[in-house]
């Protein structure tokens, strides 16, 4: 019996332990246009988010490149 309790006590601690843990979305996430319900109007080829996480802050950083439509002239920013 005491086996058993011991058992599900160091189960009860890791899973809590597990759960207490920050999720660190950090990194480059792209969107995938071929499973993605997009407005044809926007013209959007791809884009990327880069996401930096710390203990105090999120910073997301997002890029986005787009078709060049006809008769449309590409400006410079």
């Amino acid at each position: 019996m005491k086996k058993i309790l011991f058992a599900v006590f160091t189960i009860a601690i890791f899973t809590a332990a597990a759960m207490a843990q920050n999720a660190d979305y950090s990194g480059d996430w792209k969107l995938d246009v071929s499973r993605s319900q997009l407005n044809p109007k926007a013209g959007i080829e791809s884009m990327t988010l880069a996401v930096k996480q710390t203990e105090k802050e999120l910073t997301v950083t997002k890029t986005t490149k787009r078709q060049q439509q006809e008769g449309s002239q590409a400006a410079a920013v």
